[in-house]
């Protein structure tokens, strides 16, 4: 039977008594309200999805991942307000807008925004009962377990007797798990009603919270587990786990024009050339063959204009002074270069067989930025907080690195929570902010703790003046290295002391790539290099003298010898006992074959 296209609504108020701000908290690499999001935007009989919210930070994240937002006011998110008139006002709210038709048999999906595991293809369930039953109302429901209604009792707080909860025996007489009668709970995953019930518009429903779901109600099963709904920390955990689970076979992974980046795959090195190329396009041109002649998979340039970027109260940091520089505007007036001018540089990395990546400092050059073919994209650190700036840069569909310097795991969580609609095409960079960084002040361990928390591809913006830097870093779990490239470090500008020059940036790309290949695969695997060894030095179960056919083994028979060609030394509990098939010399290495 054909349905008419649902409409979602996604309830997901910012209040919470047991997990504060649940529905923005972070699980499985995302915040938590974007995978029903994603869930409701994957069911194929959904034509509108629409978050209730009042939650500004998941309203943006909402919008960036293509839902409409309907603005809760405070009176229905509140501890105490029920979600069927949240429901109704979203309704009444995207019919009032025009967004959809007041259309009487258009079915209504309610879900919930702290639900973030739910099995594939339940809502299309829902809503295929819905429509093959013309009911009112379809909910899904879970396996109660072992919390089985049968087996809940009562223990008095003064004595501790026990009694049945119901009935005159205690766990109706059931003992065994598997002999309980089936029964089920509602387990949050999906809710899909007629728009006549949200409504209160069918006769004899009833009153109280619940009339909502009409009088003919329905289930959908889903297995235990299958549906996680939090609401205890111990339940994020949870949630975390399984995602986390769920992903890991695939391990996050991002590409640029074709080549692979993530664990697995060579280091993807890049050679800032930032503003080292002093304002020169010529100067920038030799760079960017210096980088190609270093083995770099990429340059990176700065996109910028001084009058957008700097406010009357801007000052220079201390590294920009003791540069040289007097005034920042001045400083990077004398440094900017056009997107048309950097055209041939761009065309140069092309011919080099490297790619052109650059970071854009104010969203109003993002469209001049796109009128160049670069590979990717890039944000400063300081832009991490820039929210329009980075959704303006994932709108253009390219990859996107963005540098965590100076940012604290909160506001790189939340950057991430804004590109979560794009994130198999972003990248974060750990970094610190200072030029150069001291050795004790590298931070390698963050990115570690960035892949952790984000689950997407990490790296690491290398500003310490150390060529072995790389090389750690790529130890330390690092899959995108960059290093900012000079012709001179004494030269004057405010890059050019934190940077390489040409030979010193070889011996950095050499080192990352040994560094790679003495790592080798992600996991313990038995190497074919360790074959022969493992033979010839492991210890098989051997026969302390000759042996009939038929002689039964005892403790005084055997004893461990190598090499490791036989049975191996933990089977000698199951070895004793047994009788063998043949008769064995002495120190013979026993095998499977000898054992009757």
């Amino acid at each position: 039977m054909e349905r008419p296209d649902a409409v979602v609504i996604i309830l997901a108020r910012a209040g919470s008594k047991g997990v504060p701000g649940k529905n923005r908290a972070w699980v499985g690499g995302r915040p938590c309200a974007a995978w029903t999001i994603a869930a409701a935007r994957a069911a194929r009989g959904v034509a509108r999805v629409c978050v209730s919210t009042d939650d500004g930070a998941i309203a943006s994240l909402a919008k960036e991942m293509g839902a409409l937002v309907s603005a809760r006011p405070a009176a229905l998110a509140s501890d105490a307000a029920r979600v069927d008139d949240a429901a109704r006002h979203a309704l009444r709210d995207l019919e009032a807008q025009g967004l959809i038709a007041a259309d009487g048999s258009r079915p209504v999906v309610l879900l919930y925004a702290n639900v973030p595991v739910r099995p594939d293809g339940l809502i299309d369930r829902a809503l295929d009962v819905l429509a093959r039953t013309g009911c009112d109302s379809v909910q899904s429901y879970a396996p109660v377990g072992k919390f089985h209604p049968w087996w809940t009792c009562v223990v008095e707080p003064e004595l501790g007797r026990v009694r049945p909860w119901e009935g005159p025996v205690l766990n109706h007489g059931v003992f065994r798990r598997q002999d309980l009668p089936p029964a089920h709970i509602p387990d949050g995953g999906v809710l899909a009603v007629t728009r006549r019930a949200l409504m209160l518009e069918v006769h004899g429903a009833g009153d109280g919270p619940h009339a909502f779901l009409g009088r003919d109600r329905r289930g959908v099963l889903t297995r235990e587990g299958e549906v996680i709904d939090i609401d205890t920390p111990a339940d994020l955990a949870v949630a975390e786990g399984a995602l986390r689970g769920a992903a890991a076979p695939a391990a996050p992974g991002l590409a640029i024009s074709g080549r692979r980046i993530g664990p697995g795959h060579e280091p993807y090195v890049i050679a800032e050339l930032g503003v080292n190329h002093d304002g020169s396009v010529e100067r920038a041109l030799e760079l960017v063959d210096a980088a190609a002649e270093a083995g770099a998979d990429a340059i990176k340039l700065q996109l910028f204009r001084a009058d957008l970027l700097m406010g009357r109260a801007a000052r220079l940091a201390d590294y920009q002074r003791r540069a040289g520089a007097t005034d920042p505007a001045d400083m990077l007036r004398g440094l900017q270069l056009s997107a048309e001018a950097l055209r041939p540089v761009v065309d140069r990395a092309h011919q080099r067989g490297v790619h052109a990546i650059v970071t854009v400092f104010s969203t109003e050059l993002v469209e001049e930025a796109e009128r160049l073919p670069w590979d990717a994209y890039k944000t400063a650190s300081p832009d991490v907080v820039h929210r329009r700036l980075l959704a303006a840069l994932a709108r253009t569909g390219k990859p996107l690195l963005v540098s965590t310097g100076a940012a604290t795991p909160d506001e790189i969580g939340r950057a991430a929570g804004w590109l979560a609609h794009a994130s198999d095409r972003v990248g974060f960079l750990q970094c610190v902010s200072s030029y150069p960084a001291a050795e004790e002040h590298a931070a390698l361990a963050g990115i570690r703790a960035l892949a952790e928390r984000l689950g997407r591809v990490t790296g690491y913006s290398d500003h310490t003046d150390a060529v072995d830097t790389g090389a750690l870093a790529v130890a330390a779990g690092a899959s995108i290295l960059e290093k900012h490239l000079t012709y001179d470090r004494g030269a004057s500008g405010p890059d050019h002391a934190a940077s390489l020059d040409p030979a010193g940036f070889g011996c950095y790309v050499r080192s990352a790539r040994r560094a790679a290949r003495m790592l080798g695969p992600v996991g313990k695997h038995l190497l074919a290099c360790e074959r022969d060894v493992r033979q010839v030095s492991r210890q098989s179960l051997t026969t302390r003298r000759g042996l009939p056919a038929g002689h039964v083994l005892d403790e005084h028979d055997l004893c461990v010898k190598r090499p490791g060609v036989g049975l191996e030394p933990w089977r000698i509990d199951d070895v004793i006992g047994r009788s063998l098939s043949r008769a064995v010399g002495a120190d013979e290495a026993l095998s499977e074959e000898d054992l009757a």
